[in-house]
């Protein structure tokens, strides 16, 4: 199984969230099925899908949608914006503050944090595909946050020079 690009791990942050209400809200922009474990990531062939995982429970969630734009077809973006803005009703100000979301490389250890109770949900995400990287880089915008994680880390920056 591949490891997902980016995980969020959703912290106890004074709300408890409740689950199957903030489920029903985003069927209106997802399917939604409960599955066995985190490698049915891997069957989506929407790269914008994920899985929820909270205690001992994992849901796939694939978008109804088609793409309209090269950020639909990215994972962070998509769970921003339709799940954790509409169905979770956090804010601008929620999703920045570092209060609520963490951010973590390593599958085992987001779903190690739930099970252990230390957070209340992760968020597994496919990694996102070099070609749309690359579509997002030569629009001149950027990529979403968190939405890459590249490993090893270079030890000084890059430098880019773009020709016409």
């Amino acid at each position: 199984a591949s490891i997902p690009g980016v995980l969020l791990r959703l912290k106890y942050s004074g709300k408890i969230y409740s689950w199957q209400e903030i489920l029903k809200i985003a069927e209106k922009n997802f399917i939604i099925r409960k599955v066995d474990h985190q490698d049915s990531l891997n069957d989506l062939t929407n790269g914008a899908g994920c899985i929820l995982y909270i205690p001992g429970n994992y849901y796939l969630l694939q978008p109804k949608d088609e793409p309209e734009n090269i950020f639909d077809q990215i994972g962070a973006h998509v769970l921003d914006k339709y799940f954790l803005r509409q169905a979770m009703n956090l804010t601008d100000q929620e999703l920045s503050s570092g209060s609520f979301l963490s951010y973590t490389p390593f599958a085992s250890e987001a779903i190690t944090r739930v099970d252990e109770g230390n957070i209340q949900a992760a968020f597994l995400l496919k990694p996102v595909s070099m070609s749309i990287l690359q579509a997002v880089c030569q629009s001149g915008q950027v990529m979403p946050r968190k939405s890459t994680y590249f490993y090893p880390k270079l030890p000084t920056g890059l430098l880019f020079y773009l020709w016409h």
